[in-house]
């Protein structure tokens, strides 16, 4: 198996930084099908950060005693319904949440879409999270470049963004 290619570093300029007092553990992936869409959640609702809308990659949480790979391939099931190959480790982003004074290592995987089902959230998950839509690849990079605005979604973007366009290398190749 592959390894990750490396780690970014990403800094919170959105909202004052008060450090941070946790640290949590994310797997995210970029699913593609058989035609090379990608899947994106759509997030819609209003938490702490107030009204969030726009697009993120699936994924979540590592629970205790996890391995990385049994926490995706639990996240993608409950969010999207899907059983996926995981096909290689991409990135490591490291980004922080100054507003609820978190630290997130998100672990960034490419999988592909063997089979899907209906998903199964959990508890609040459905307050923002509002479904996904498959789009080609340049789709999701326009979104990103253009509807990602507000200040969580913009530390959202410049989290999601490098990974998009490197998964678009190895799904052109």
């Amino acid at each position: 198996m592959f390894d990750f290619e490396k780690t970014l570093y990403f800094e919170d300029d959105q909202y004052p930084n008060n450090g941070f007092d946790h640290i949590r553990k994310v797997v995210r992936a970029i699913v593609y099908d058989d035609n090379k869409n990608i899947c994106l959640n759509k997030v819609d609702g209003n938490d702490i950060f107030g009204h969030r809308d726009y697009f993120e990659t699936p994924g979540g949480g590592v629970e205790e005693k996890e391995t990385l790979e049994e926490a995706l391939k639990r996240e993608l099931d409950e969010e999207l319904g899907a059983e996926v190959e995981i096909i290689r480790p991409l990135l490591i982003i490291e980004d922080y949440y100054n507003l609820i004074n978190r630290k997130n290592i998100n672990y960034y995987y490419l999988c592909h879409l063997k089979s899907l089902h209906k998903p199964h959230l959990q508890e609040g998950e459905g307050d923002i999270l509002k479904g996904n839509i498959w789009v080609s690849i340049d789709k999701a990079i326009e979104l990103f470049n253009t509807s990602m605005n507000g200040k969580v979604a913009l530390l959202v973007k410049q989290r999601e963004l490098p990974i998009i366009e490197l998964a678009k290398i190895y799904l052109e190749q």
